[in-house]
C-alpha cells in the first residue's frame, strides 16, 4: 500500500464520529422533564437527541437504526396525553405520527421498518381500547384489535405481537399473542393469580420471549357508603424470566428480587438483557426513585451496573452496531458524572 493511500485512510479513521459505537436508547428525567438519551453499551458516550418542555418516553431503535420512535406529551391542559412521534438518530426532523386525544402507550417497529405498532388506550372520557398500525411514511392508522392492552412487541418475523392485556382488571395482568393481523388473540401462558406480568420483549431470533413478573398484594376496604375499594401494590417480589415462545423452557434470571422492573430490553444480540430498575426497599413505588441501567450477562449471570447518576430513567432499547450508523450533529457527549453535578448544583 503506498504511503498517500495509508494517510489518507487514517485521516478518515480519525475523523470518524466518537459516538459511533452508541447502541442504547432511553429516556431520563432531568429538572422535572423526561428527555431522551443515547449512549454507549458501557455506559459512555451520554447524548440527548432530543429535549422538550413535555414528558418524552418509550423510545425504540428502527431496524436499520436509523430512526427513533418515541412518545411525547401533547396537551399539557391533562395529566398525560401521549401522542406517537419519529426523529432521525441523531435527534433530527422530528415528525409526529399520530394524533389522539387519548393516550398512545407502548411502540414497537414492524421487523421491516415501516410500521409501528402501539396499544391505545383511553383518556378524557375517549373509549378507544385497542392495537393500532401506523404507516411510518403515509400516516395512516390500522386498528387491528380492540383488547384492552400495552406492552406490545412485534415478532422478528412479522407474524404475531405479544402485548400485555386487561392491564387494568386486578389480578388479571397476563401476556397475550395476536396475529399482526389482528386475528387469533389468545394468552401466550396460562394466569397467575395475584402476579403482574409486563414487558414482555421478542428475542431477535424470535425464539424466545423476556418479559417481568411482580407478585402484588390485592387490598379490599369498605368504603362509608358500603363499597369496596381496591388498593393493589407490588409485593416486593419481581422476577425477570426468559421462556420459550411455545411456552416451555422457563429461566428465571439471577436478579435480586427487589428490583422493580421498569424496562427490559435484549442486549448484544441476545447474550445479554438489558435492565432498567431500582432497589424497591419499601416495596411501595416512587416515581422520583432514582433508577440505574444495568447489563445482564446470560452465560455468566454477571450484572454490570452501567449508569451511576441520580437521574430517573426508563424504558430502554438496544441496537446492534451491526446496523447502527449514526454521527449526531449538534449533539455533545456528557458525562454521567457532569450530569449529576449538574442536577445537583441545580436542586
Amino acid at each position: 500500500m503506498r504511503p498517500l493511500q495509508i494517510i489518507l485512510i487514517l485521516i478518515l479513521i480519525a475523523g470518524l464520529p466518537a459516538v459511533a459505537s452508541t447502541k442504547i436508547v432511553f429516556s431520563s428525567q432531568h429538572k422535572g422533564t423526561f428527555s431522551i438519551y443515547v449512549m454507549n453499551d458501557d455506559g459512555s458516550g451520554l447524548t440527548r437527541i432530543s429535549s422538550f418542555s413535555e414528558r418524552q418516553a418509550e423510545p425504540r431503535w428502527s431496524p436499520d437504526g436509523k430512526q427513533v420512535a418515541f412518545l411525547r406529551d401533547t396537551d399539557p391542559s391533562v395529566y398525560i396525553s401521549l401522542n406517537t412521534f419519529i426523529m432521525n438518530a441523531d435527534g433530527r426532523n422530528r415528525r409526529r405520527l399520530t394524533n389522539f386525544k387519548g393516550n398512545d402507550r407502548g411502540l414497537a417497529f414492524s421487523p421491516d421498518g415501516t410500521k409501528l405498532i402501539t396499544s391505545r388506550m383511553p383518556n378524557r372520557g375517549v373509549n378507544a381500547f385497542g392495537l393500532m398500525v401506523v404507516d411510518i411514511k403515509t400516516g395512516t392508522e390500522i386498528r387491528i384489535s380492540n383488547l384492552e392492552m400495552r406492552a406490545v412487541d412485534w415478532s422478528p418475523d412479522g407474524k404475531q405481537i405479544i402485548f400485555l392485556n386487561d392491564p387494568f382488571r386486578v389480578n388479571e395482568h397476563n401476556l397475550w399473542i395476536v396475529n399482526a393481523d389482528g386475528t387469533n388473540p389468545r394468552p401466550w401462558i396460562p394466569l397467575k393469580k395475584n402476579v403482574h406480568r409486563g414487558k414482555p420483549r421478542w428475542s431477535p431470533n424470535g425464539q424466545q420471549i423476556l418479559y417481568t413478573e411482580a407478585d402484588l398484594h390485592i387490598i379490599e376496604n369498605v368504603n362509608e357508603n358500603g363499597g369496596k375499594n381496591i388498593s393493589i401494590r407490588p409485593a416486593g417480589t419481581y422476577r425477570y424470566i426468559i421462556r420459550n415462545v411455545d411456552g416451555g423452557g422457563e429461566r428465571i434470571l439471577d436478579i435480586p428480587k427487589g428490583w422493580w422492573d421498569h424496562s427490559v430490553a435484549w442486549m448484544d444480540n441476545g447474550e445479554a438483557v438489558l435492565i432498567c430498575a431500582f432497589d424497591d426497599v419499601d416495596h411501595i413505588r416512587d416515581p422520583d426513585r432514582s433508577t440505574q441501567l444495568y447489563r445482564y450477562d446470560l452465560a455468566t449471570d454477571e450484572i454490570t451496573q452501567l449508569t451511576q447518576n441520580l437521574e430517573s430513567k426508563m424504558h430502554v432499547d438496544w441496537i446492534s452496531d451491526e446496523v447502527y450508523a449514526v454521527s449526531p450533529t449538534g449533539k455533545y457527549p456528557i458525562r454521567w458524572g457532569e450530569l449529576k453535578k449538574v442536577y445537583s448544583t441545580n436542586q
